[in-house]
């Protein structure tokens, strides 16, 4: 009986990018080389004995102190004819191919070309840290039984984008003939139609594969009990054997608790459900860096200066304390790696946009036959505040822009084609202060004056154009309440002078009721607005609430607002949104948010494990993975 090594290739890659001898999160190429041809040559050897593994990962793989890797666990491993299809969904996630979670009865997939698939997402692995793509294409642990939503995300690796930011991730030590390999890999592999992916052999021809290096460096020790907590706690998904991890099943002790609780939300991926960033192809639209940091209206007219220095803290520039060296360091910056690493820093799965395509300057980057493409980790959100507003002036003119009619069916056609433009997550506004629906009677009354001399209201606007054309293509309505536009005049030319009025939340809850197939988010500005807002959303199926909105994002009311929203809704809600506009801004407003959600929730779970509740700490992952992105995407899924 052979000895098949120390290590499972897990807990080897582990202890490599987390020892103390560790320089980067990524291992030298020179050692994924070797690491990778064994790889290769072990399943071409069961592709030519028409053997499919249909499990490949690191945990399925020994390695010794020679260097040699020995492919094991061949339980889900089938025989196949040439050309035979499966329909079974098996394997391990991230590392499955998309048409394997999806397949059925009616719908099959190449083993081989699976398997080929598997061995390119442990070469990313290699190349960019354990974790980097559930991190790039955005996949928790509560997606698991989600296959559709995971192979639509696990496709994002087919764009060219993510093939760019998987080269930049590599390193400078993979240059020339190993760079064009790579390139090969990550174009010829990462194909949505598996019949026209490289095969393992054509793989392993490739010059960075085709020769195997000598011994690998040895991990550095740490007691045996530490490498096997390594792999106990590797976040894979196993669709056909799946084993929980024994600590998310235990117990969790009264006196863990609050640090669990902690823990759990500091690490949670979360969905930023609302923000103004914009991506690198929109050119100086996007705002990032020192200087738009420094100059952003919260310094102008609040002083909020900790914010800038845990931002620089969290990208390793807190010895710099000159501003000269702080711009010279961000511009050195590549701004697509940039806005990467920025989201892997704030642990953002992705962030959703706000998009207005009656802004020239930014609606001409869309405008074009072939739009540049734009990092997965922003998606779109069509913006309508003229329409709330009843600014028929401001609609009629962008509908004459579009050459489309200026009238109500005109800008229903406006509606749809940005829909389909920019595929948004959903449509979205800022109600003016004083906005009501229904109207009030008086103005009803005047409605045909008004109309006569400046057209459409916003209760028309809104019944016969907006609520429709989201019933018909299945879009929410995000609306954001309360916020007093120009209430300091004097301070406009920064931005800082809009503040806060009581909204009108009967409005709100009339307008659910009047479209009770249209959804809605909406977050509230003023603090007094509430409780009456979180009742509503008790008792309004078809109501999200979500954040703690710029006059509410302080520390007290971000705590006060978390426990009655969750004495009352639950984890039906989303607890925060950060509303940056500035790209570096996502870094301090998750770490302060996630400070102080993480003390809010940790009573409540002391509460039920004083009573007597077994709490696990699955269970508290679930919780806390609902309230920061879970429960915003159960929503829009219904």
């Amino acid at each position: 009986m052979d000895f098949l090594g120390d290590y499972t290739l897990h807990t080897y890659l582990h202890l490599r990018q987390t020892g103390t001898a560790r320089n980067s999160t990524m291992l030298p190429f020179q050692e994924v080389q070797s690491i990778f041809a064994h790889m290769l040559k072990a399943i071409a050897h069961c592709h030519a004995h028409h053997v499919c593994h249909r499990d490949i990962k690191f945990k399925n793989a020994m390695i010794n102190s020679d260097g040699r890797v020995t492919m094991v666990d061949f339980g889900l491993a089938v025989h196949v004819a040439p050309g035979q299809e499966l329909h079974d969904s098996c394997g391990t996630v991230p590392f499955a191919a998309p048409e394997v979670l999806i397949c059925s009865p009616s719908k099959g997939y190449d083993g081989t070309a699976a398997d080929i698939w598997s061995l390119a997402i442990c070469l990313i692995e290699m190349l960019c840290g354990l974790g980097t793509v559930e991190s790039i294409v955005g996949l928790t642990q509560d997606d698991v039984s989600n296959f559709e939503h995971i192979a639509s995300q696990c496709l994002l690796l087919c764009t060219e984008y993510v093939h760019q930011l998987v080269l930049s991730y590599a390193g400078k030590d993979v240059q020339g003939v190993h760079r064009d390999s790579l390139t090969k890999v990550m174009r010829c592999v990462f194909l949505e139609n598996s019949k026209t992916r490289m095969t393992v052999r054509e793989i392993g021809s490739l010059e960075a594969f085709s020769a195997q290096t000598g011994p690998l460096p040895k991990p550095v020790s740490r007691r045996h009990e530490d490498s096997v907590r390594a792999d106990e706690d590797a976040r894979s998904h196993s669709t056909g054997h799946q084993v929980d991890g024994e600590a998310d099943s235990l117990a969790l002790r009264f006196e863990d608790v609050k640090a669990a609780v902690i823990e759990e939300v500091q690490n949670v991926q979360v969905i930023d459900v609302h923000t103004h960033l914009l991506p690198p192809s929109h050119g100086k639209l996007m705002l990032w860096g020192i200087d738009e940091l420094l100059t952003y209206h919260y310094l102008v007219s609040e002083y909020f200066m900790v914010g800038v220095i845990t931002t620089l803290q969290k990208l390793g520039l807190g010895d710099l304390s000159d501003l000269k060296g702080i711009r010279a360091w961000f511009a050195a910056q590549d701004l697509d790696e940039h806005v990467d690493r920025v989201f892997r820093l704030a642990r953002v799965r992705y962030a959703v946009m706000t998009n207005i395509p009656y802004v020239e300057d930014e609606a001409q980057h869309w405008r074009v036959a072939t739009p540049k493409p734009v990092t997965p980790r922003l998606r779109t959100a069509l913006r309508i505040d003229s329409f709330l507003k009843g600014d028929w002036a401001s609609v009629s003119q962008a509908l004459k822009a579009d050459g489309l009619e200026e009238t109500l069916e005109g800008a229903k056609q406006y509606l749809r084609k940005w829909a389909q433009i920019y595929k948004p997550e959903y449509m979205m506004a800022s109600t003016p202060h004083d906005w009501r629906y229904p109207e009030p009677a008086a103005a009803a009354s005047m409605k045909p004056l008004v109309r006569a001399f400046a057209g459409f209201g916003a209760s028309e606007l809104l019944e016969q154009v907006v609520a429709p054309v989201c019933e018909e293509l299945s879009l929410p309505i995000a609306l954001k309440l309360g916020a007093w536009r120009g209430m300091s005049p004097e301070l406009n030319p920064c931005c800082g002078g809009d503040g806060v009025a009581s909204a009108d939340i009967a409005s709100l809850q009339a307008l659910c009721a009047k479209f009770p197939r249209v959804k809605f988010l909406a977050t509230v500005l003023s603090r007094a607005n509430q409780h009456e807002v979180t009742v509503v959303a008790q008792k309004t199926r078809n109501l999200h609430l979500y954040g703690c909105w710029w006059y509410c994002n302080n520390p007290s009311i971000i705590e006060e607002l978390t426990k009655m929203r969750v004495e009352l809704l639950g984890t039906a809600f989303t607890a925060q949104h950060s509303d940056c506009r500035v790209l570096e801004q996502m870094l301090y407003k998750w770490e302060h948010s996630r400070e102080v959600i993480g003390q809010a929730l940790g009573p409540y779970y002391e509460r039920l494990v004083r009573r007597g509740w077994r709490l696990t700490r699955g269970e508290l992952r679930r919780d806390v993975q609902l309230l920061l992105a879970g429960s915003y995407e159960a929503f829009m899924a219904r």
